[in-house]
């Protein structure tokens, strides 16, 4: 038979007449390129082979890929490790897991796991979890889904330990917790507020000291709960806190949801953010309106027992001065000596009567002053002169400079600069310079009183000003007073719309300043 018979019987009915025949050199040709493109493949496949083990060991996360075991009845029973990476043994602490179970590695693993990965193989559906794994002391992040033919029942596992994580949030929440017990069962009521003045959290002592609930509170702002008559001094406060971050301290009254008043103590410190603006502010509120009712007994028996002392005091001194009067050179000195003590104490004993007064006139509102216009320079010059007489071992120095017309009450600003001129003696007792200044700043004048004295420390500047309070040491022990003088002072200056304050640094002396606005005829 020749090959034309050949390719005429292996011809088939609806094959193209026009395709070439098969030879055996097309044949190898066709060969060949299919050797060809299986070789390429098998590189391809190689190269893609290659990135996935470098992505697979570069991971931080741990990933395995198991085979599910199951018993007789269905139910997973274990699991054989078939891949793992390089991060597998730092995140479980099992040493050569290939080909091995986890019951053999981990003998005490908890039979969930099982039931779970058992759950992915039967049924595809992939779960994102985090779980316990006690007999490891882990707690992992795991992602895991199915791969391959179902039958192989094959699992992949993407894990993290993520126990120190936990260890985290669980001390944050017991610390959460605390705090929140802490707040809640403080005796002070404490707020956040923000800086339009709206209450945006309270514990629940605030309400109770109140009376209202924690959502009615939370719909109200501070100027809601403040009394009145203490608004402005309030604003003032909270904006310097708002523009400046300056935490500050206050008392003020507040009004319950009845009606009543109450008083409290404020502790107000901003809030600041990362870029460190103040957003917010906490307030620490104590009620001392108990405190503040006995100030007020107090108060009213200092008004009673100065009033009912001035009358005979009044006569004491008349006396005094009357028998001082009488004098002549016949009187025996012992006798001439005892009667100037007697006028000295006197003096000393009315004085105190005065500053008595003046406090209790302050604490009921009614110290009032009957201002006019002066030239300052005047009377600071007069009271320098008074203030010299009274030492003999100090040189007191008036530096004055031209000024603006002042309103202010010529007795009472007498009595501060007396004040401020007789403590700066007393508490430079070695001597020395007291140097009374007097200048212009914009539309205030200052006027500044300073000695070179013991100073006194930082922490008790602020105090300085309080009713009653007085610097203790060794040495001011020697020195005589009730604490009361620069409280009255304050007192005047503010009563002046003037600011009071000192400077002063232990073992180099103070200065004690005022400042006073100036004149103006709206004023």
């Amino acid at each position: 038979m020749n090959e034309k018979t050949m390719a005429n019987q292996s011809a088939q009915p609806g094959d193209d007449a026009h395709d070439p025949p098969m030879t055996l050199e097309s044949c190898l040709s066709e060969l060949r390129r299919a050797e060809e493109t299986i070789a390429y493949q098998q590189r391809q496949l190689f190269q893609l082979e290659t990135r996935y083990n470098t992505l697979f060991d570069s991971l931080d996360e741990g990933f395995c890929i198991i085979e599910v075991l199951f018993d007789a009845n269905g139910q997973p029973r274990d699991y054989r490790f078939l891949k793992v990476n390089g991060a597998f043994e730092e995140q479980t602490g099992i040493r050569n897991p290939l080909g091995r179970t986890i019951l053999e590695a981990v003998p005490d693993h908890e039979r969930y796991w099982f039931e779970i990965y058992g759950q992915i193989a039967l049924t595809g559906e992939a779960q994102r979890f985090e779980q316990r794994a006690a007999a490891l002391d882990r707690f992992y992040d795991v992602f895991a889904f199915r791969i391959g033919n179902p039958k192989d029942a094959q699992v992949a596992i993407l894990f993290k330990d993520i126990a120190e994580r936990r260890r985290r949030e669980e001390a944050l929440r017991e610390s959460e917790e605390n705090y929140r017990v802490i707040v809640n069962q403080s005796i002070a009521g404490i707020l956040k507020v923000d800086l339009q003045g709206n209450i945006i959290f309270s514990n629940e002592q605030f309400c109770r000291a109140l009376g209202y609930e924690l959502p009615e509170l939370l719909s109200l702002g501070i100027n809601d709960i403040v009394y009145p008559d203490d608004h402005e001094r309030n604003r003032t406060a909270f904006a310097r806190l708002a523009s400046a971050g300056e935490a500050y301290e206050i008392e003020k009254r507040l009004v319950r949801k009845d009606g009543e008043v109450v008083w409290v103590n404020n502790h107000v410190s901003p809030i600041f953010d990362k870029e460190g603006l103040v957003v917010a502010a906490t307030v620490v509120s104590i009620d001392i309106s108990r405190q503040k009712a006995l100030e007020r007994q107090k108060d009213e028996f200092i008004s009673i027992a100065s009033h009912e002392l001035k009358t005979p005091l009044t006569s004491i001194k008349v006396y005094g001065e009357i028998l001082a009067g009488l004098m002549d050179p016949s009187v025996p000195p012992p006798i001439a000596q005892l009667i100037t003590k007697m006028n000295v104490q006197v003096n000393r004993l009315v004085k105190l009567i005065y500053s008595l007064l003046n406090t209790s006139r302050i604490a009921g509102g009614e110290l009032t002053l009957q201002v006019e216009p002066i030239d300052l320079n005047l009377l600071l010059e007069e009271h320098v002169l008074q203030g010299q007489l009274t030492t003999s071992k100090h040189r007191i120095v008036f530096d004055g400079a031209e000024l603006p017309l002042v309103a202010v009450d010529v007795e009472r600003l007498g009595q501060v600069m007396d004040n401020l001129i007789s403590n700066a003696i007393k508490y430079a007792p070695d001597g020395g310079d007291v140097i009374v200044r007097a200048e212009s700043n914009g539309d205030h004048v200052r006027v500044s009183v300073r000695d070179f004295g013991v100073g006194m420390p930082k922490g008790v500047q602020d105090k300085i000003f309080d009713r009653f309070y007085r610097v203790k040491g060794a040495t001011t022990e020697a020195v005589s007073g009730i604490g009361l003088g620069l409280y009255i002072c304050r007192e005047i200056i503010g009563k002046h719309q003037g600011t009071m304050g000192v400077e002063s640094v232990l073992g180099e002396g103070s200065t004690f300043y005022f400042e006073l606005p100036v004149y103006t005829a709206d004023s």
